[in-house]
């Protein structure tokens, strides 16, 4: 059954306001045995680590459509959007004036009705005289690999890396394509993920013995237009060498730009 049908009756739905007095917990649904909670004050919009708690808790091969039902509940209508196509659910919000947006998505396998892929986007543009660089943009995903993704042959294993990366950006096109109708913002959301992923590649292509370095805790380095540095890092399951994947696994991705770049810069 698609989750259009179980979940909400429209395709594009302003979530009600939550009314509060000081701090509260709200139930977000029970993920995987584990409650998710957000804790919020009145008429304030989600801090970064709450939209992250929601990112981690929801948990792929594992997570129904009725586990993250409640996916995207709203601080405020003006700031947070709910969208679903047959298979995606996405919440879109902006905070701090329109300076910093975010948005929650989660992918649905349509046989299995469990999360297949899920992401977390939030990119900061507002200007701080005190911080160099100025700008921060955070994107993380993790995808259940099939037969197609690992399909090969590679000549070596940074040539199998690169392929991923490129096989993880065309699903994330295709994901955001089937709500980005609703809500313009997500196809600026994807633009700025694909812009990411096109710089890392291009110094993939001068150079794929970079490819290495995407599984070192600090990621790739690479130049970006807008956020000067980014970092990307390609993480697999049970920190799996590429060549042991195999259909079923996971795969993330973690990408930080600007400020958030030079933070993952120190990871060790």
């Amino acid at each position: 059954m698609p989750i259009g049908n179980t979940l909400f009756n429209r395709r594009l739905r302003p979530l009600q306001p939550l009314f509060v007095t000081g701090l509260a917990l709200v139930l977000l649904g029970n993920l995987s045995g584990c409650g998710v909670y957000r804790t919020i004050m009145h008429g304030k919009p989600p801090y970064d680590e709450h939209l992250y708690e929601i990112y981690s808790q929801s948990k792929l091969r594992v997570s129904t459509v009725s586990d993250v039902k409640t996916f995207g509940l709203a601080y405020q209508p003006q700031n947070e959007l709910l969208s679903q196509s047959q298979s995606v659910i996405v919440s879109q919000g902006q905070k701090r004036k329109g300076t910093t947006i975010w948005l929650n998505m989660i992918a649905f396998d349509q046989n299995k009705q469990t999360a297949n892929r899920k992401y977390i986007f939030i990119v900061d543009d507002k200007y701080n005289l005190l911080e160099e660089p100025k700008k921060n943009l955070s994107f993380d995903c993790a995808m259940v690999m099939e037969e197609a993704d690992l399909a090969g042959p590679h000549a070596n294993e940074n040539a199998f890396r690169i392929a991923l990366l490129k096989r993880i950006l065309q699903k994330i096109h295709a994901d955001i394509n089937q709500v980005a109708s609703d809500n313009k913002m997500l196809d600026i959301c994807g633009m700025m993920v694909n812009q990411s992923f096109e710089a890392a590649q291009v110094k993939l292509k001068s150079s794929p013995a970079y490819a290495s370095k995407l599984k070192n805790p600090a990621g790739m380095e690479f130049s970006h237009m807008s956020f000067d540095k980014g970092r990307i890092r390609l993480l697999f399951e049970n920190d799996k060498e590429v060549n042991q994947l195999v259909k079923g696994d996971i795969v993330s991705v973690k990408l930080r730009l600007g400020k958030a770049a030079k933070k993952m810069a120190k990871s060790r």
